[in-house]
């Protein structure tokens, strides 16, 4: 065969990279600028490097002659660590500073399949729109303090054990298809402006005094 058909070698067609070390020293969108032993030179980050290098690091770099086949594989020395940032591949990041850890996404999911537990002296949620889905709930609270605009609540049973109770409104308004049963030891009305009853049928039985009491009193 002659020597004008014979395929190129796959040697002659990717020239064989060598691992250097550098110093990063630029950067321009994917680009990263780099000083080494062989001189200035760019490359471009693995995929399988997540973290994002930085100026000044200096990295593992895979170089090769050819710019599009140099990659930077580790970071190997960082001057300040107080800070890194994750990429991972989909445009997910994760960041640290000064022993903060943010997490930046689209949209994240965290799956548990026995248990997720959370350990905090403190936690805040801040979201437009919130959906909460538990069978069964067993809450311990100290104090609660709640600002509700709009309150809808919707349930077949509810119990509800409390050693002392204060409600403020300025308005209250209550429908009961059935029957509404109050037990108490002791039960005090304060109206300030007019009290009013109105039933189809009105029985009141007392087993002691009873007393009416005004400056006015009309029956029938």
């Amino acid at each position: 065969m002659s020597a004008s058909l014979e395929q190129p070698t796959l040697e002659r067609l990717t020239p064989t990279p060598t691992m250097t070390q550098a110093i990063l020293i630029g950067q321009t969108e994917n680009w990263f600028f780099l000083q080494s032993a062989r001189g200035e030179s760019r490359a471009r980050c693995a995929v399988s490097c997540l973290l994002v290098p930085e100026i000044g690091d200096t990295v593992l770099l895979s170089a090769s002659e050819d710019p599009m086949s140099s990659y930077i594989l580790a970071i190997l020395l960082r001057p300040t660590s107080d800070h890194s940032m994750l990429k991972l591949p989909g445009g997910a990041t994760m960041s640290t500073a000064q022993g903060q850890l943010s997490i930046q996404a689209a949209s994240v999911c965290i799956t548990g399949e026995q248990a997720l537990q959370f350990e905090t002296s403190a936690l805040k949620l801040n979201a437009s729109e919130a959906e909460i889905r538990i069978r069964r709930l067993h809450g311990w609270f100290e104090q609660v303090q709640t600002y509700v605009d709009t309150l809808k609540l919707v349930a077949k049973n509810t119990t509800a054990t409390i050693e002392r109770r204060l409600l403020r409104a300025r308005e209250s308004f209550k429908w009961i298809e059935q029957v509404d049963e109050t037990r108490a030891g002791r039960i005090r009305l304060d109206v300030k402006g007019r009290l009013q009853v109105q039933s189809r049928h009105t029985s009141i039985k007392s087993e002691g005094f009873v007393s009416i009491d005004g400056k006015k009193i009309n029956l029938g």
